[in-house]
């Protein structure tokens, strides 16, 4: 666990209020809900603080969620956050997802007080503009054994955001891709995703070459919209034979 100086103590609470009674992204809510439906199974790789996490838990009554996080500040806040909310739906792994199994170094950004950057924990390359840091070894993965392990019959949806590791957590899900052709909510960060090794051209053409097709949604006109390849941006990904595949777009 990062050593915490007594104002950083203080932050992990207030991380941990806002965990337990504040709702954000509210209004990705009916993309949501067009994806998942009660008894859907979610894997969420980088669930963070569970904003997400509860956003989903609200539309798949009797389904589940497994909820991934390697960080232990980030998981130390989310599992008291969703034992405090009773969400039975929700089961929190400390671990990460990555192309093979293993460990890895996760790096944790530090304010220059103390307080924890814990969004921005990441895997590869330096940290950037950030001189203080934490790191720390953390178990890993692959989505593939991740899902035998852990029984799952069916998976609706992987989401990720995990700071540029996105590619490699799909690297090892090829088997889940074949079998369920899940959708897939990814954050598409050009200069992270360079950080980890690969490039967003790079992921973009996988993910097509495997049938999948590019979406964004738009919360204003609560809608879809056909992504370009290479798009960068929370990129929604739909395999072209999935019947939820929003309807008003043809599909080539």
């Amino acid at each position: 666990m990062v050593p915490l100086s007594p104002r950083a103590r203080l932050a992990w609470l207030a991380h941990l209020f806002k965990a337990i009674v504040k709702q954000h992204h509210r209004e990705m809510l009916p993309a949501f809900s067009h994806v998942l439906g009660p008894g859907s199974v979610v894997v969420e790789a980088g669930a963070h603080a569970g904003q997400f996490t509860k956003l989903m838990a609200s539309v798949v009554a009797n389904g589940r969620i497994l909820a991934l996080e390697p960080s232990s500040y980030a998981y130390d806040v989310l599992s008291k956050a969703m034992a405090l909310k009773g969400l039975s739906s929700v089961t929190i792994r400390r671990i990460a997802v990555s192309s093979q199994e293993g460990t890895a170094q996760l790096t944790i950004p530090l304010k220059p007080n103390g307080v924890v950057r814990f969004g921005l924990s990441h895997f590869g390359g330096q940290p950037g503009q950030h001189t203080d840091v934490w790191t720390e070894e953390v178990p890993c993965i692959t989505v593939d054994r991740l899902v035998e392990q852990e029984g799952l019959e069916r998976v609706d949806l992987l989401k990720a955001d995990i700071e540029g590791w996105e590619f490699e957590m799909i690297k090892g899900a090829g088997k889940v891709l074949e079998r369920f052709r899940p959708a897939l909510f990814l954050e598409m960060d050009p200069a992270r995703i360079v950080r980890a090794g690969s490039s967003v051209d790079a992921f973009w053409a996988h993910l097509v070459g495997l049938g999948y097709r590019g979406f964004t949604y738009d919360p204003d006109q609560g809608r879809f919209r056909p992504a370009s390849e290479g798009q960068a941006g929370d990129i929604w990904f739909f395999h072209k034979s999935d019947s939820r595949t929003p309807t008003a777009v043809a599909i080539p």
